[in-house]
This record gives structure tokens, sequence and C-alpha cells, in this order.
């Protein structure tokens, strides 16, 4: 805002004439306005149907509370954000690996397959997650929520190729519990490192 930062975000320069020069553009908890001009959400549609990748990271600002709702960053993303407002979870949920994507590559901490699903099972547990998300079509849902309820599991991590470019979706801000709160039992946050190179180098 104003009041925190010495200048403007140039968003005239970074969505018009520079965005095509971003490898991976990434929204992380973030509300485009004030600081972006929703004119400017078009190019980012363009952009990663053009052959470019974007990330929308979840959190309180990101989706339904970012107000990507009907938006050009909405066609790109490959979960629909529902109508109607839904609450940000705080409940703790243990991530799950959909069983027919243990093998691709985002998710293969481990080279062997037996070893990589103890891997998996050995992350803590994430906390926070936005509701109110459903798969479009061609999508795939990576890692959701493992709930059993009626209505099924929600979407925590999702990828889409979109014209020539690719998205990802990641529901929730917590994947730095698979860091800080391994390394705090104990262990190391190697794993989380290697999800994110992986997700980087996918994309």
């Amino acid at each position: 805002t104003s009041e925190l930062s010495l200048i403007p975000i140039p968003s005239n320069l970074l969505f018009s004439d520079y965005l095509a020069s971003f490898d991976l553009v990434i929204f992380q908890n973030f509300k485009f306005a004030p600081f972006i001009e929703k004119k400017f959400l078009e190019n980012i549609r363009a952009y990663v149907h053009g052959g470019g990748a974007f990330l929308m990271i979840g959190g309180e600002l990101s989706f339904q509370g970012g107000g990507y709702e009907k938006t050009p960053v909405e066609k790109v993303l490959p979960l629909k954000i529902r109508d109607r407002m839904e609450l940000f979870s705080e409940a703790e949920f243990n991530a799950q690996i959909g069983e027919q994507y243990w093998r691709h590559p985002i998710l293969r901490l481990e080279k062997n397959e037996k070893q990589n699903r103890v891997a998996w099972n050995s992350l803590p547990k994430l906390n926070g997650l936005n509701a109110g998300l459903k798969p479009v079509p061609g999508a795939q849902v990576l890692i959701h929520d493992g709930s059993t309820k009626k209505a099924g599991s929600s979407p925590v991590f999702s990828i889409l190729k979109f014209g020539k470019g690719k998205s990802m979706a990641m529901a929730t801000d917590s994947s730095w519990n698979w860091n800080f709160l391994k390394i705090g039992e104990g262990g190391s946050g190697r794993y989380y490192q290697t999800f994110w190179n992986n997700v980087v180098s996918w994309v």
C-alpha cells in the first residue's frame, strides 16, 4: 500500500511489456486489487495460453478471497471458483496422493516408488485449505486432502495444460510445514525442497 511502500508496483510494465520475459508467474496469497488493474488479468491469460506458466498458492487472499472468480485468471486455473464465498479452513489434514499419480515427476521425492510412498507418508500435516474449488475438465488433482465426506475430497495441488502453457494451483499456504515442522521433529527439509524444485522443473 502507499503507506508501506516507497514506490507503487509497476503493474503497467510487469503485466504488459515485461510479462513475456518471465518463465513463471506466482501469485502467493495475493489479492490483485489495488496493486494490479483488473484489465491486466487478461494479459496473464494470454501469457499462459501462449506458452507461459502460472501458479496460484492459497491463503485467505487467494481464489475467492482474492476476487479471482469470473476473471481471465480463473480461466487459466485448473480449479473452478464457486460463486458463493467459502471460508478458508484452518483445520489440519494429510496430503493424499491420487493413486494414479504416484509416478508423476512433480511428486517424485524418491526415485523408488516404495520409498516415495514412505517419504510422502512421513511429511507433517498441512493446515489451512481454500474450500469451494472444483477441478475443471482436463485438470489433474495430484494431491487432495483425503476427506471421506460424502461431498468428496478437496483439491490441494492441481495442474492443467492451458493452450501452449501450464497452470498450477496449491490450495493451501502451509506447504512450509514440510520444511520447518520436519526439521523441528529432528528430520530434514529435503523433501520440501525437492517438491518445489520438481514443480518449477515440470512447468
